[in-house]
């Protein structure tokens, strides 16, 4: 790489992990699209090892704030909307897709800001994390839901319970890579260019995290959340 793509690529990240370690989730909607841009390599398993080293980073400094009764209900509910999303992917347009799972994100943050509250209950964890797989598995987009239904949680809660989720299913694609091939070490090689920018924006969002938690949390989540939808209908719109 050169120098201007590793300054680029370092500023690329540390702005991604910044908003991720904020809010609780954004490294990969906001990063991936400006890395593609760089160097289409280092996206998707560079991007996805430096992920794990971010959520493991913010799981060990927010760890208080995990909330344990409710992650197995999320990780089964995960783990089962994969298998229709997969399925549904395999047979639609990517587009169509793109385009109703938009409007779907859309409609639940308009249901959110008019004072819709999804209580914490195993059945409706299990829910959301079924919403989360089969998001994850048609658009890659997986952390708005969750996102949403703790948006009225301290910004601790929130960040520690989705940087745990986060682990965990960053693992889940890492090993799904390995298995087709897609994680040598070339993209060990390249991931490591993306640690520094990652670090540093881990390190700035120490304050930033304390700015959002007196109050700004669910704002936060809910323009997040909203720009996540907005891509994925434009992206869509642009296909047709």
């Amino acid at each position: 790489m050169t120098g201007v793509e590793i300054a680029t690529v370092t500023l690329i990240m540390a702005f991604g992990a910044l908003v991720q370690a904020s809010v609780g989730f954004g490294l990969s909607l906001t990063a991936a699209p400006l890395l593609l841009l760089v160097d289409p390599l280092l996206v998707p398993t560079p991007l996805l090892i430096a992920a794990l080293c971010l959520t493991i980073l913010v799981w060990i400094r927010d760890h208080e704030g995990i909330q344990a009764s409710g992650v197995g209900s999320l990780m089964l509910g995960r783990v089962v909307g994969t298998v229709p999303g997969a399925l549904l992917i395999a047979v639609l347009p990517l587009d169509r897709t793109q385009l109703v799972l938009g409007l779907l994100i859309l409609a639940a943050v308009g249901m959110s800001i008019v004072g819709l509250r999804i209580r914490h209950t195993r059945p409706a964890l299990f829910g959301v994390g079924v919403v989360a797989g089969f998001m994850s598995a048609t658009a890659a987009v997986g952390g708005p839901p969750i996102a949403l239904a703790y948006q009225h949680e301290s910004g601790q809660r929130l960040r520690g319970t989705m940087a745990f989720m986060l682990t965990f299913g960053t693992m889940i694609s890492l090993a799904g890579l390995w298995m087709v091939g897609r994680f040598r070490l070339v993209e060990l090689e390249l991931a490591a260019w993306l640690i520094p920018g990652l670090l540093a924006g881990f390190a700035a969002s120490g304050r930033t995290a304390k700015l959002l938690d007196r109050g700004h949390t669910r704002t936060a989540v809910l323009v997040l959340a909203s720009g996540a939808a907005i891509v994925s209908v434009l992206s869509a719109l642009s296909g047709e």
